[in-house]
């Protein structure tokens, strides 16, 4: 899929966002924030992050499958593409090579642009031998369509706040982690670059917000280290994982 495609549709989102924050009753609001959190808790934080990208924790194939689609519609990219950009990120973190640090490029390119990053897919091999995620990436747009249509038959107004609202609050959340999260916070950890723990985006973002625990122990499935840094994702994956004894623990 094309990055110009991708920055189009995330134009329309901010749009549509921008609409309901006038305009958008209290339903569309819940109904927004529900999409916002199947998206971007069960797709992009639980599945593209802590289960694709990091390998955290071992999912039964229907949850899998079920965030891969769910991340799919939150428009930040395909797993392939988003998994690729973030390995990336934890290669050279803060450094020359890191797609989205704000001491390295401009904050706001950072905010709002580092998506369109161009990742190196021989970082996700192991992605590419997986018929079904491959395919979500084949047919990005599609997928979209598939998605949209039925709200714009039920009522085309719903394609504001069950589809385009909710990703652009998924956008500026995940971008949060990369601008914010690398400037603004405390750290539990010395880590070789410069994440730090946001309780705002801790909350937020579904625990993806204690970024200096994820980035000095990036295999853990869950972020929290002190009693009260809340990590709803990783709530959800202690009920949903399968052998959790093989699994990597906080």
């Amino acid at each position: 899929m094309g990055s110009h495609i991708l920055l189009l549709l995330q134009i329309m989102a901010h749009l549509g966002l921008a609409h309901l924050l006038f305009y958008g009753s209290l339903f569309q609001w819940a109904v927004a924030f529900s999409i916002y959190f199947l998206t971007g808790c069960l797709g992009m934080s639980i599945t593209f992050h802590r289960l694709l990208s990091h390998k955290s924790f071992k999912s039964p194939r229907w949850f899998k499958n079920l965030g891969i689609a769910l991340g799919t519609i939150g428009l930040t990219g395909s797993a392939i593409a988003w998994v690729a950009v973030h390995r990336e990120h934890h290669c050279h973190p803060d450094k020359t090579g890191d797609p989205h640090s704000p001491n390295i490029s401009p904050w706001w390119q950072i905010q709002f642009f580092s998506m369109y990053h161009k990742p190196r897919l021989r970082i996700v091999k192991d992605l590419l031998k997986d018929p079904y995620i491959v395919f979500f990436h084949r047919h990005y747009l599609a997928i979209q369509a598939l998605y949209v249509l039925p709200l714009f038959i039920l009522s085309p107004y719903s394609v504001v706040y069950a589809y385009l609202a909710p990703a652009a609050l998924l956008w500026h959340g995940g971008s949060f982690i990369n601008t914010l999260g690398h400037i603004w916070g405390y750290r539990n950890y010395k880590t070789r670059d410069n994440s730090k723990n946001n309780p705002i985006l801790g909350i937020l973002m579904w625990g993806e917000g204690w970024h200096n625990n994820h980035h000095a122990r990036p295999n853990y499935k869950s972020f929290r280290r002190k009693f009260w840094e809340l990590d709803l994702s990783a709530a959800i994956i202690h009920f949903i994982e399968t052998n959790p004894k093989k699994t990597i623990n906080s």
